[in-house]
């Protein structure tokens, strides 16, 4: 029997228990595995022993931009890994994207409300392919 591999995601969020849950199973339709790290400290080893084929980035964790560095730090090490990085908001002017070299794509949280945004997941997952 041929089965298809999930496509792994390393979800890089300071909050990763309460996001955790909806993340995978908005992204398990779509063919993904998410493995959560709440520290970005370990992205690099967490990058080693999963082989992950895309990471979700936060960009704030604490209120601190610890997803500038942590790209940084992917980006020297492994600089073919697409890193989508997460936002805060849809249009967020305090962000430049400028200074986030080697960022794939910039997604919002609010787009993962499939209240207000049914589609969230898909085009989220769009982005990680």
């Amino acid at each position: 029997m041929n089965e298809t591999r999930l496509k792994k995601v390393l979800f890089i969020v300071d909050e990763v228990k309460h996001e955790i849950d909806f993340l995978s199973d908005g992204l398990a339709p779509h063919g993904f595995e998410v493995i959560p790290e709440e520290n970005p400290d370990n992205a690099l080893e967490q990058i080693k022993k999963n082989r992950p084929d895309v990471i979700l980035l936060d960009i704030l964790f604490h209120g601190k931009d610890m997803g500038k560095p942590t790209l940084a730090m992917i980006k020297r090490k492994y600089p073919d890994l697409p890193v989508v990085m997460l936002t805060s908001t849809l249009i967020d002017s305090s962000i430049n994207t400028n200074e986030y070299p080697g960022a794939s794509y910039f997604f919002a949280k609010q787009m993962l409300d499939l209240k207000k945004y049914p589609h969230g997941y898909a085009e989220l997952a769009k982005q990680l392919t």
